[in-house]
């Protein structure tokens, strides 16, 4: 009886996934992201919180320390390597736009990091939207911190009238980096910075075996991302854009932990109850965990730190000086 009720679980998980592929086949790839998140957001609020993202265990990934401060040191890890320290590394009353801001941990974060700037969180979802808003003003930041609906490679923002470009693990869901790292060069005032963070593949060659395709096929699908890209092509692209004082680093060691903590709070009462209030699709995302630990052990993930700067006046004029006429 056992076998058979497992026998019949497994084809019936099968049936759900096909028919949820076949679903997603339809959607644009942003329609598929807002439903995502639409659908989930709530149940990782009420087991992790308000951030949506990595946490930072020291360099090699060996510092034990509760989840949630280890996401705020992935927060503050991102400021340090953007150089971006403190208030006065940015000019008065900055503006700041987070793109992919989930529902705004990271732009309340920023807005009480840099008092005197006002935050505007970017979203697909209109549940991360409405809920990002609603948290805003209970924290008493409705005034300074806004959480809309926007799409990354559309910004709703003017040509030069960004200070900080804030992107936490969302760019590996734009279906165009290049298209993406456009937007970020457009709308950065001369002098501001891109700081961000993204899901990678490895640098190749050497050529991605066809298992290493198998596991990020299995990403793709269950996360809704369209593709991932080696951590030079972010680069290049920022190059290509016109950004200046272009860096990047690898910080898997450092997050690798994190997905055996999501593994574990998985399976707690909470967790579980949440799960099944979502129904299949959530439970397939949990279930995709594995894939996620599969290709943190094979370094195939790559979690990229990426910052950048979009020259002022003064540094081309500088760059121009240093060119040697042959």
């Amino acid at each position: 009886a056992m076998v058979a009720a497992v026998v019949v679980l497994a084809v019936l998980g099968a049936r759900l996934r096909a028919k949820a592929k076949a679903a997603r086949a339809e959607m644009q790839i942003e329609d598929r992201i807002a439903d995502f998140y639409d659908l989930r957001s709530a149940l990782w609020e009420s087991v992790w919180g308000e951030h949506m993202h990595h946490g930072h265990y020291g360099k090699d990934g060996l510092t034990p320390k509760p989840e949630l401060t280890a996401q705020l040191d992935m927060m503050r890890e991102l400021l340090t390597f953007g150089s971006v320290l403190s208030p006065a590394s940015l000019p008065p009353n900055p503006v700041i736009v987070d793109c992919g801001c989930g529902i705004g941990g990271a732009s309340r974060f920023l807005a009480r990091r840099f008092p005197d700037a006002s935050v505007t969180g970017l979203t697909l979802s209109p549940y991360q939207a409405a809920r990002g808003t609603a948290l805003s003003k209970a924290f008493g930041l409705e005034g300074r911190v806004r959480t809309v609906v926007g799409d990354a490679l559309e910004m709703p923002f003017g040509d030069g009238s960004v200070d900080v470009l804030w992107s936490m693990e969302s760019a590996e869901h734009y279906k165009s980096k290049a298209k993406f790292m456009s937007e970020v060069a457009r709308v950065l005032k001369p002098g501001g910075k891109l700081l961000m963070v993204a899901w990678c593949h490895r640098e190749c060659p050497p050529k991605l075996s066809n298992g290493d395709n198998r596991i990020l096929n299995a990403i793709y699908e269950e996360y809704c991302i369209p593709y991932m890209c080696p951590m030079s092509e972010f680069t290049t692209d920022a190059l290509r854009m016109g950004l200046r004082q272009v860096q990047s680093d690898d910080w898997s060691p450092a997050v690798q932990p994190f997905w055996g903590a999501v593994a574990r709070s998985a399976l707690t009462p909470a967790g579980l109850k949440g799960l099944l209030a979502c129904g299949w699709p959530a439970i397939s995302s949990a279930l995709a965990v594995r894939h996620m630990m599969a290709a943190f052990r094979r370094k195939l993930i790559v979690l990229a730190a990426v910052t950048a700067v979009k020259p002022t006046a003064e540094m081309v004029a500088e760059e121009e000086a240093k060119k040697v006429v042959c």
